[in-house]
């Protein structure tokens, strides 16, 4: 987990910083302004943590020794915590994107 919440966070400060950092030098060249309308990340950030959350009690629920551990156990078991996850992740770009683009309501 600490090792994918890393990872996004240096995605995103690098990614959407360098980017906007690129933008502003190219603006000021140009004599523009660069601006950005100030928005609200309480959606995406609080499905993040519900499905981190989430994520994480399924995880602890693998660990039982019926389960056979986080990473043993049944094939079919091994399945459905993959497909849940995915499903997870499709749903948070999904929920995402339709806030974003306003055909859902944010906070």
């Amino acid at each position: 987990m600490g090792n994918v919440t890393g990872s996004n966070a240096v995605n995103v400060f690098l990614g959407i910083g360098l980017a906007w950092t690129i933008a502003a030098f190219y603006h000021s060249y140009n004599g523009s302004t660069f601006t950005v309308k100030s928005g609200s990340l309480g959606f995406s950030v609080t499905m993040f943590c519900i499905f981190a959350l989430t994520a994480i009690f399924i995880m602890l629920l693998r660990r039982h020794p019926k389960v056979g551990g986080e990473l043993g156990g049944d094939k079919r078991i091994k399945i459905i915590t993959t497909t849940y996850f995915v499903g997870l992740w499709i749903l948070y770009v999904i929920l995402s994107s339709l806030e974003n683009y306003c055909h859902i309501p944010g906070f």
